[in-house]
């Protein structure tokens, strides 16, 4: 992969990786700004302005009409918010790069915002709230941010809340939008059927003349994982299963060992050859999908392993995720089964960069996260310096009974014993 980073006069920062022998042309615009940033009267508005984007624009002034600009030449056009970014990207052929990178910049720095649009906005929002709250496997991946960071704008609901939804006023809406969206705070990434001279031009054109307000700032809270005994949380649900989280501190996307971690997490629970689903499915027949993720932000983090279970095998199957955690914790990887989870997310990172849309999202998304983009075979090489020795080190650090919680949903049978399971060995 070969890219280029430029800095245009007015702070934006421009990336443009050629893809040579691919048709498509994908444009991310990363916005650095997500749930973390918003005070709690603001929740959930970061992910309201991602929608109001797609109403109209002074030159576009419908929802159809932005739609039919990308759909009539065969593209594709969407978005998403998280805890630290936003972001908007299109696809198009690469003869159509320029329509695509004028309606993108026309959605970030021309949307009307307007006050009807935001409230028939609001209550899609307030559906969309609802829709999460009544699947229990997605509600339950926002009661364990709750736990681990209780209080925290990091495990607040990226969505906000429906009291926070139903009171943002149009005025807090643009404030909001004034600090977060300036050219500094902007990573334009650029891949595929593009050549790096077109590309820049492109940029220049379309956001050269958008000029920074120095007044504008974002204050993001720091954040750390909650320290204490270990806690969980149990919504009863008239549920057939137990949707469940149980969760241990994890490490930044900024630190040294986020890569080992990733291998951690792997091992754990990242396939149909991890510890977790053997043990859990396979030989016990315990549960249908079980697996591990980790959420790393700018300063602190988290490893969750999902399970969702019969309530009688409940307590079971946290014991063994309370096991698994233990045994990492306590003995050495042994070394093939290391250099297998090595080869397994060498192989799943490089196949994920195989389409112009993960090539511009993976570019933007470390320029904008981590201020620097690694190739893919460095971060194989990082990969490969992982020892044994420092995946037992950080399941020591954060395999801790004080950072252990729980985030269940199911029926009142589901949470029989399950304090007592909370332990690690």
């Amino acid at each position: 992969m070969k890219f280029s980073l430029t800095r245009l006069a007015n702070g934006m920062q421009v990336i443009v990786a050629p893809m040579p022998g691919m048709y498509s042309v994908a444009i991310s615009v990363g916005i650095g700004v997500g749930s973390r940033h918003e005070q709690p009267a603001e929740a959930g508005s970061a992910h309201l302005i991602e929608h109001l984007l797609f109403k109209g624009t002074t030159r576009r002034p419908s929802a159809e009409t932005i739609s039919e600009t990308i759909e009539r030449v065969g593209g594709m056009i969407n978005a998403g918010t998280d805890k630290e970014l936003t972001t908007l990207w299109a696809r198009t052929s690469g003869a159509h790069a320029a329509a695509a990178c004028d309606l993108l910049a026309d959605m970030v720095l021309h949307s009307r915002l307007d006050a009807a649009d935001l409230e028939k906005e609001r209550r899609v929002v307030l559906e969309e709230l609802s829709m999460s709250l009544d699947a229990p496997q997605d509600w339950v991946h926002s009661l364990i941010d709750e736990q681990c960071w209780p209080g925290a704008a990091v495990g607040r609901d990226v969505l906000g809340t429906k009291e926070s939804i139903a009171g943002l006023t149009r005025s807090r809406v643009l404030a909001f939008k004034d600090r977060a969206y300036q050219p500094e705070n902007l990573v334009l990434s650029l891949a595929g059927a593009i050549e790096t001279d077109a590309a820049l031009d492109l940029a220049e054109r379309m956001f050269g003349h958008w000029r920074p307000d120095p007044q504008a700032a974002l204050s993001p809270e720091s954040a750390a994982y909650e320290r204490g005994s270990p806690s969980f949380v149990y919504e009863i649900r008239e549920t057939e299963q137990v949707n469940l989280c149980l969760a241990t501190a994890g490490v930044s996307h900024r630190s040294a060992d986020r890569f080992a971690f990733d291998l951690l997490t792997a091992i754990l629970g990242g396939g149909m050859s991890s510890r977790l689903f053997v043990e859990v499915r396979e030989r016990n027949a315990l549960a249908y999908d079980i697996h591990t993720y980790n959420s790393k932000l700018a300063d602190t983090g988290s490893l969750v392993t999902y399970v969702a279970v019969d309530p009688e095998n409940c307590r079971d199957v946290v014991s063994e995720v309370m096991r698994q955690l233990t045994r990492l914790r306590d003995e050495p990887v042994p070394e093939a089964e290391l250099e297998k989870v090595k080869d397994y997310c060498k192989g799943r990172l490089l196949l994920g960069l195989e389409d112009t849309q993960s090539v511009a999202g993976w570019c933007g998304e470390q320029q904008q996260l981590h201020g620097e983009i690694l190739l893919p075979e460095e971060v194989c090489a990082a990969l490969d310096r992982v020892s044994r020795a420092d995946i037992q080190r950080l399941a020591g650090d954060c395999f801790r009974d004080e950072y252990v919680r729980l985030a269940a949903l199911g029926p009142s049978g589901g949470a029989r014993g399950l304090e007592s399971a909370l332990r690690l060995g």
